[in-house]
């Protein structure tokens, strides 16, 4: 059972994971099919495709998110990504 898809997978795991689960005779549950996953069923293969590309834009926004917090951190402290502080800086 997994309760939150946006954290459990990403693009096509999915797919791999219930090979897996299938040669070992268990089933994956999701709350949005109400039950097990059946990848055989369209419908559930369409669910699982839009439910992996919100889990890649999650992803995306999270790291984004992570970057602009790192940069805002960087410039607060006075240091710029593209440059080394002088004290480290070589001479010329």
């Amino acid at each position: 059972m997994l309760g939150e898809f946006g954290r459990g997978f990403a693009g096509r795991q999915i797919w791999q994971l219930a090979k897996v689960l299938k040669k070992r005779g268990a089933q994956l549950w999701l709350p949005e099919t109400d039950g097990p996953v059946e990848v055989d069923d369209p419908e559930h293969r369409n669910l699982m495709r839009m439910l992996a590309a919100q889990s890649e834009r999650e992803a995306l926004r999270s790291r984004n998110r992570s970057l602009e917090a790192m940069r805002a951190q960087t410039c607060e402290q006075g240091r710029c990504w593209a440059m080394m502080p002088d004290e480290v800086s070589p001479q010329p």
